[in-house]
């Protein structure tokens, strides 16, 4: 039998890790492939923030224990051929804002957008738009990402990979201002915009952060401009993005690594930088897979050289995930290596503090993790799929980024196909988080743990 709560260590509301803001982490990636059976049993408790083994002196405070429970764990929100889902908190409107690939009527598969709130006793999906833009239709929409602004006036942008019918086949990174209404309901906000501006070329999983130290958005992808003269020559690039939707200049971000691929994007809690942080592989003197990662000032430059934060020879890598730790001012940096999840902290200036921290290592296997910073609990939620099994997990990570017991099952049944997907958010004014898990490509459910 599944147990729905787990004891972990949660700190008291309004402690001393300050910001909020990229209090929601939202990862793209890679499809997950697989899952892992339910845990036995909850996620039984452990000591909260320390200022050993992590990126050292933590302002977070060592939490009193808790109890996260399932208040809803796989209720069906959307059904039918369904893809990739992300997802963020949007404060004012008090709701989830979700993107989700979905099949229409012609066979395509097209963005569509809704939203998501939580009433009390369970979860409500409001109505579904599809993103569509009369100028550039769309024939396929495969990977996606939201952000979202701070300010006064803050701003949704979806970033979109899309193939457009524009005469050119190739895909291409767009970008969609979305706004909500008073009911939740989602519609775009001006014209649809090209973020990569080279057209010809194929430009793959896009991902965005905000900073408000920066003003700006900054977007990452990877394209395969020189795999004409390069084979394997996909590399990752990106630039910035003003709340009016003005780009800044491109740069070119992962060295002369090839096959550069699944890069993500965290902003720095409003300090005016970014880390990328993405896997690739070097053929001399022998072949060498692994992740790198590159810090952004808030002007879009690069700060210093790509970061090296795992080699590990002839290994398939997913896409890694990040997020910004402002009690520590410090990235932590999620990667798969060998079906095991590690992190890595990486501090402002792009220093390496601690590396290769084992987060999750299952018998089922783990991969295609995903990260969330709770800035009400200071405490992340990895969310992960297993590689043997057709299930994910969620397992909860102290500020210095230490297992808080075993990880929880976040499906109410084993699906029979496979977990593709599982976004997680975390509110940063309440302990809450919620995850988005895709199950057997036909229906994306919703699980909702709340503190107790």
């Amino acid at each position: 039998m599944r147990r729905l709560a787990f004891a972990v260590a949660l700190p008291l509301l309004g402690s001393a890790c300050g910001s909020n803001e990229a209090g929601v982490a939202s990862n793209s990636g890679g499809v997950s492939s697989g899952g892992g059976t339910g845990a036995s049993g909850g996620i039984a408790g452990g000591s909260g923030g320390s200022d050993t083994g992590g990126a050292g002196g933590s302002s977070c405070s060592t939490p009193p224990p808790g109890t996260y429970a399932a208040k809803v764990l796989g209720q069906a929100l959307a059904q039918g051929n369904l893809r990739a889902s992300v997802l963020l908190w949007d404060p004012p409107s008090e709701r989830y804002v979700v993107l989700f690939g979905s099949v229409n009527a012609s066979g395509g598969f097209r963005t569509r957008a809704m939203t998501v709130r939580w009433n009390g006793s369970t979860l409500e999906a409001g109505p579904e738009l599809e993103l569509a833009d009369p100028a550039l239709p769309t024939t396929d929409s495969l990977e996606r990402e939201i952000v979202r602004s701070e300010g006064d006036n803050p701003r949704i942008l979806a970033l979109l990979e899309d193939t457009r019918q524009t005469g050119d086949a190739a895909r291409e990174v767009m970008g969609q201002f979305l706004k909500l209404g008073s009911g939740g309901e989602i519609t775009e906000d001006g014209p649809s915009f090209s973020i990569t501006q080279l057209p010809g070329q194929h430009e793959f999983t896009p991902s965005g952060a905000w900073d408000s130290g920066a003003k700006a958005f900054f977007v990452s992808w990877s394209d395969d401009r020189e795999e004409k003269t390069t084979p394997d020559g996909r590399r990752v690039f990106g630039r910035t993005v003003k709340a009016d939707g003005t780009v800044g200049p491109e740069v070119r971000l992962g060295g002369s690594s090839l096959w550069q691929v699944g890069a993500v994007t965290a902003g720095s809690g409003g300090k005016g930088r970014f880390l990328v942080a993405w896997g690739d592989y070097e053929l001399t003197p022998q072949l060498d897979s692994g992740y790198r990662a590159r810090v952004v000032d808030g002007a879009g430059q690069p700060i210093g050289g790509p970061i090296e934060l795992a080699r590990y020879g002839d290994h398939v890598y997913d896409p890694a995930a990040v997020a910004w730790q402002p009690c520590k001012q410090a990235w932590f940096v999620v990667w798969m290596r060998e079906e095991k999840i590690f992190g890595s902290w990486i501090d402002f200036d792009g220093q390496v503090l601690g590396n290769g921290l084992l987060l999750a290592d299952p018998s089922e296997g783990a991969g295609a993790p995903r990260l969330a910073w709770s800035a009400s609990t200071q405490t992340f939620a990895l969310s992960f799929h297993a590689w043997k099994t057709e299930d994910a997990f969620v397992q909860l990570l102290d500020a210095e980024g230490k297992r808080l017991g075993s990880p929880h099952d976040i499906n109410a049944g084993t699906p029979t196909l496979g977990t593709f997907w599982h976004p997680i958010a975390a509110r940063p004014d309440q302990p809450a988080l919620l995850l988005l898990p895709s199950i057997n490509f036909t229906q994306i459910t919703g699980s909702l743990f709340l503190a107790q």
